[in-house]
């Protein structure tokens, strides 16, 4: 499924229109028209509120993400709040990040040995200026200033829920830096097909947070274009009889 959408239609509360006879069909048209599109962002807000209750995410990320289409046929009134996820791939937990778990890089004595015993099979060229063992220098790329390691990260995807995952990592892409973590049952370094035994990880997006939504905006949705347009119409119907 490209996308998934809350459709705004008339059918179910056509009632309304019934119970007033002498109101022209074509203007019932027109009217549902006008009550939907009253509707439509009273919905939007209130589907907002609801999937941004308990996430950490901005409302920018909704309204980046999902559209409402308006209705515009009086034939067949209609109109929906859509979240695709064709133009959208789903957040990746960077979305949710709060920072590095960072700790003192410490060299254990076997290491520092093995170090030594390496220069001593290759000694350094005289002149060039160099410690016994290679220092860990830090990486630019992921902000680890030298002589630190990094332990780990921090995400936030429930507000005020800081969740420690020292088995995850940044990893360095075309994308920038990525969270990322160690497949499981990963026994080498690079997988079939030159594939590496990792996965970016990724975090609620918004086509999942309006899809878990939807059954409970329908009963309020209904309820709302049922108020409207009966009120609607009403107008109509009472601007009618004064010409």
């Amino acid at each position: 499924m490209a996308s998934i959408d809350l459709t705004i239609n008339v059918d179910e509360v056509i009632d309304a229109a019934t119970r007033l006879k002498r109101v022209e069909s074509a203007l019932v048209g027109t009217t549902a028209v006008s009550a939907i599109n009253k509707v439509l962002p009273r919905t939007y807000d209130s589907a907002a509120k609801k999937m941004l209750s308990g996430i950490n995410l901005p409302r920018s990320d909704l309204d980046d993400q999902m559209s409402i289409e308006k209705a515009s046929d009086p034939l067949k009134p209609q109109g929906a709040i859509v979240a695709s996820r064709k133009t959208r791939r789903p957040n990746t937990m960077r979305r949710y990040l709060v920072g590095m778990i960072l700790a003192q890089n410490t060299w254990s004595q076997g290491f520092v040995m093995s170090q030594v015993v390496k220069r001593a099979r290759n000694p350094i060229p005289p002149g060039t200026a160099s410690l016994p063992w290679k220092i860990r220098v830090g990486d630019k790329r992921r902000g680890i200033p030298a002589g630190q390691k990094a332990r780990g990260i921090e995400v936030e995807v429930v507000k005020g829920r800081v969740k420690r995952a020292e088995n995850w990592f940044l990893l360095p892409t075309k994308n920038g830096l990525l969270p990322a973590r160690v497949r499981r049952n990963a026994e080498k370094r690079w997988g079939r097909k030159g594939k590496a035994n990792y996965e970016v990880i990724y975090g609620p997006s918004v086509w999942q947070l309006f899809k878990a939504q939807i059954p409970g905006l329908r009963e309020g949705v209904l309820a709302d274009l049922r108020k409207t347009l009966d009120e609607d119409i009403r107008d109509e119907f009472l601007k009618a009889l004064r010409k």
